[in-house]
């Protein structure tokens, strides 16, 4: 890679993940210490995350002001929710690419708890009239956490790998993700993946590329009201069956 090149991307870099999770990354994460992506990459994360809760609000909810608006109450700041929501990738197959010295990849499965929260980060509630408060809440957390399931995939690759940044999209390596549950056979492939543009940082003298790729699954079918219903484990595989050859797997319990 030439030099000019790798100073574009570490420029565009650096503009890009002061974002932070697109534009999610506001006070309230930076009172935890975590302002971005790669802060939560280059914190500890364990490869099944045990989740607190998933379906129901335990460490945010919401109140009313003086004058009648709703507000966020919050036990967490933003990042905080942010990381415990995430899970370092456990490699069963393949070269071990995604996983620099200084970063891991990682996945964050979205609970409602981190929902109500982001919403927060991006227009606080009491920024609202009170009804639109309540319509916003309904549509952005309420209907989006019950009728589907998302997961943000960070891959981190590297900058001396060839073709680096190729591996970060889950697109560009032709892989296959799907869910499974607890002990079943049974998977669930995505309805959209949306994979951004890549980026590129540095820790401690080592560069990195890396990106977000966000996958949306149905949470319900024309047959099945809630496929999370009774579930206590989520697994999620990303299988590149191109070159690089690598199988991923990402783990949440959930509880049921």
């Amino acid at each position: 890679m030439s030099f000019c090149t790798r100073a574009a991307l570490y420029w565009l870099g650096a503009v890009i993940v002061l974002g932070g999770l697109s534009g999610l990354g506001g006070c309230a994460a930076l009172q935890s210490g975590i302002r971005n992506e790669t802060d939560v990459a280059a914190h500890f994360l364990p490869t099944t995350r045990v989740m607190d809760s998933f379906d129901r609000l335990s460490q945010a909810r919401i109140d009313t002001t003086d004058e009648g608006q709703l507000k966020l109450e919050s036990d967490a700041p933003f990042g905080t929710l942010w990381v415990n929501a995430s899970a370092r990738h456990r490699q069963t197959r393949g070269r071990d690419l995604f996983e620099p010295s200084t970063f891991s990849s990682f996945a964050t499965l979205w609970s409602r708890d981190l929902r109500l929260s982001a919403l927060n980060q991006r227009i606080p509630l009491d920024a609202y009239a009170r009804e639109q408060a309540h319509k916003t809440i309904q549509r952005e957390v309420d209907t989006l956490h019950r009728e589907s399931i998302r997961i943000d995939v960070y891959l981190y690759v590297d900058e001396r790998v060839d073709d680096a940044f190729q591996y970060t999209s889950i697109h560009q390596m032709g892989a296959r993700t799907f869910l499974q549950f607890d002990d079943s056979d049974s998977t669930h492939t995505p309805s959209r993946i949306d994979t951004d543009i890549v980026q590129y940082t540095t820790r401690n003298g080592e560069g990195v590329f890396y990106r977000r790729n966000t996958l949306t699954f149905a949470r319900q079918t024309d047959t099945v009201e809630n496929i999370l219903a009774d579930v206590e484990e989520i697994t999620l595989h990303v299988r590149s069956i191109s070159s690089p050859r690598a199988h991923l797997r990402f783990a949440w319990d959930i509880g049921a």
